[in-house]
């Protein structure tokens, strides 16, 4: 083995005296950095071009992406696509204020006053849910609210447009509900778009907006109400006024719930 590389050694001695027989050789360094930079800036080349291509296919495919994808509307009167699609009115509710059938031996109407305190504690945890729980979903009583806005209220006709403007198109329980609840809020700047907005989805709030400015028949149902209360000789809210057979009973101020039970299950009995 030791024999064998000694071998090993003079065979490696030898070729290098053959490369060399002057032994005059010396390493050129200029040419040496010259070629290693050559070569340098060629796998740099290279590398920029992979990874440029890859950056251009990844930023192509992130602009599909996002052509493909629905894009949000910041604008708070809706979209231009919305707004271009006006609301058909043949698609509009017309019985939004009324609950329970049609045929019921009673019916209540409620005259209330969006911005009163009273109508607000009446609607949100008092005396109406528990007549809609007991008497209009069991189908005994139908269920009519009517709007009698206050002139002492300065808000209140503003809120009844936008309720019922929102009950056209299917949101009435909602809006009622939620203006009532954020009474004290929207009665000190007439925010009442704020908070509709937060119970009507972004699309159907333009065509609510659109109602609200131009459609003359939201004050006219309201009209219609205050009319038809005069006669009754409403002169507070909540007022209610219950039909029993032909005859309309007014009631007001309006009891606790257990008097106004009896009165109703008598009613109910004739």
């Amino acid at each position: 083995m030791e024999r064998n590389k000694r071998d090993l050694a003079d065979w490696v001695d030898s070729r290098i005296a053959s490369l060399d027989a002057t032994g005059e050789w010396r390493p050129d360094a200029v040419r040496a950095w010259a070629v290693l930079r050559r070569r340098d800036r060629a796998v740099r080349v290279r590398r920029a071009g992979w990874v440029g291509l890859t950056a251009t296919v990844m930023a192509a495919s992130l602009i599909v992406f996002a052509l493909g994808e629905p894009r949000a509307c910041a604008n708070p009167l809706g979209c231009a696509d919305d707004q271009a699609k006006p609301f058909a009115p043949e698609t509009l509710l017309t019985n939004y204020r009324e609950s329970g059938p049609a045929n019921a031996k009673v019916t209540i109407e409620v005259y209330s006053d969006y911005q009163c305190p009273s109508c607000a504690a009446a609607f949100t945890n008092g005396i109406i849910p528990q007549i809609m729980k007991e008497y209009v979903k069991t189908g005994k009583v139908r269920f009519i609210h009517r709007d009698y806005p206050l002139p002492q209220h300065q808000y209140a006709k503003l809120a009844a447009r936008y309720v019922n403007a929102a009950g056209r198109l299917g949101y009435y329980d909602a809006a009622v509900a939620h203006i009532f609840k954020t009474q004290t809020t929207w009665e000190k700047d007439g925010s009442i778009d704020t908070q509709i907005a937060k119970v009507v989805p972004p699309g159907a709030m333009v065509k609510v907006r659109q109602m609200v400015q131009n459609d003359k028949t939201l004050d006219e149902s309201v009209a219609s109400d205050q009319a038809l209360g005069a006669q009754d000789n409403i002169n507070q809210t909540p007022t209610m006024v219950i039909l029993e057979n032909g005859t309309r009973h007014v009631v007001a101020p309006i009891p606790a719930y257990p008097l106004l039970k009896s009165y109703i299950d008598d009613l109910l009995k004739k």
